[in-house]
């Protein structure tokens, strides 16, 4: 099944604990990426720049955009502990884009 770039879901796995790092890497490598209002290159994610655009604010920098930041969007409810994750590629190569 293909997802839509573009498309959040809710991600039952924490980010906060020490297997945090790896879960990131396996989640980018196909194609995911967090929800926590990072800046990423609109070059390398021009696909899901083209679907998001700067909905979520702009950056500093032009060549720039951020992702939705829905940390703790839920708060006081079951699902405050729920992570969001966004498609941003079909797939990932190894790159550092941060």
């Amino acid at each position: 099944m293909t997802v839509p770039i573009g498309t959040v879901i809710a991600y039952g796995g924490s980010f906060e604990d020490k297997t945090a790092d790896r879960l990131k890497q396996y989640l980018q490598k196909d194609g995911w990426l967090i929800c926590d209002g990072a800046t990423v290159e609109k070059d390398y994610f021009f696909e899901l720049y083209e679907v998001i655009g700067d909905r979520f604010g702009k950056s500093s920098s032009y060549a720039m955009f951020k992702l939705p930041d829905l940390r703790d969007s839920s708060s006081g409810t079951p699902l405050a502990k729920i992570n969001w994750i966004i498609k941003a590629k079909e797939e990932l190569s190894q790159k550092n884009w941060f």
